[in-house]
């Protein structure tokens, strides 16, 4: 009977083994199970978190006033003054609008843009320059907000000067000035008063900065100037300044540099094309009293007529001292 009992469901008596398998199978759903759960309260935690990743649909409508060309009408997701998405609304005013990092961001509405040629390519007579656009916009919305309704207006277009005034106070001629808003970029050269005069500029925030000296490619300075065009003059003083130069790592493929943060200087943020010198390296004139220069390679892609995308391929930090070299590493390194 022992015997018997003791050769049941083994091989050698020929016998099924029943119960050898729902050990390991049992440890392996175990497992599979843990990490399910792990998985979602990662994503449940991350809808919170501004460092969450992952497309994420808003879509709303833009009230466009009568008489109103959609297709030159912009809607622009931004943060920190630097645009990620942008799309154009349908003909009804529907837009939809993919961002890809969590957090709340700034809804940006308008019909102005920087780059619009008067004169077009079918040799018809020239636009007439605008004297009002559209603009509207919300802050902080919140990231994959649904049935968004954005307000506009139809506004005056302001004529602004900028003057510029170097460490002695004195106006700096030739020096080239840099306005930047929600992804719009303008510029000028300052005459022999030291006077930039930008024309028919929509009445919104704008961030002023002059041109870097010697071989430098652009300039980081906290002495930058944020107004709103009026027909009040606006003075910018270029302060005292270091050369950093910026090399991206092995294998790193950008076309623009972005992400300037700072601890102790809230908001100084860049954004500007990555051109390199024969060396490989861009320099910039970067202001001596910031601790840490921090910034981000971007590669910005069109995807259509209306719509780019933006995506950080490589970072790095480095102390600001002269001749200082930043190195953007790969994300993931």
């Amino acid at each position: 009977m022992s015997a018997s009992n003791g050769s049941e469901g083994t091989p050698e008596s020929g016998g099924p083994r029943r119960c050898g398998w729902v050990l390991p199978v049992a440890v392996l759903v175990g497992a599979l199970a843990v990490l399910c759960l792990v998985w979602l309260g990662s994503q449940l935690a991350s809808l919170g978190s501004d460092t969450a990743y992952g497309p994420r649909l808003t879509d709303g409508w833009v009230e466009l006033p009568s008489g109103v060309d959609v297709s030159t009408v912009r809607v622009i997701a931004s943060r920190d003054g630097r645009h990620t998405r942008v799309t154009t609304p349908a003909p009804d005013g529907r837009f939809r609008i993919v961002v890809h990092v969590g957090g709340a961001f700034d809804l940006h509405v308008s019909d102005w843009v920087s780059w619009r040629d008067p004169y077009p390519f079918d040799g018809s007579a020239p636009a007439p320059e605008p004297t009002h656009v559209i603009e509207g916009g919300l802050r902080d919305v919140p990231w994959g907000a649904r049935n968004v309704r954005v307000p506009l207006a139809r506004v005056a277009l302001v004529d602004t000067n900028v003057r510029v005034l170097g460490t002695d106070g004195v106006p700096v001629s030739g020096e080239w000035v840099y306005l930047q808003s929600h992804g719009d970029r303008v510029e000028q050269k300052t005459d022999a008063e030291g006077l930039a005069r930008f024309k028919r500029l929509p009445p919104r925030l704008w961030r002023a900065t002059a041109s870097a000296p010697g071989d430098a490619s652009y300039a980081l300075l906290t002495g930058w100037t944020d107004f709103v065009p009026s027909e009040q003059e606006v003075r910018i003083h270029i302060p005292e300044g270091v050369e950093v130069r910026v090399r991206l790592g092995e294998g790193v493929r950008a076309n623009f540099l972005n992400g300037c943060e700072v601890p102790h200087v809230r908001n100084l943020y860049v954004d500007f094309p990555w051109r390199p010198g024969t060396d490989g390296t861009m320099r910039l004139w970067v202001s001596p009293d910031l601790a840490t220069l921090a910034l981000r390679a971007v590669q910005r892609d069109r995807i259509d007529e209306s719509t780019t995308e933006e995506r950080t391929v490589a970072a790095g930090a480095v102390a600001v001292r002269n001749g200082a070299v930043l190195l953007l590493e790969p994300l993931g390194r």
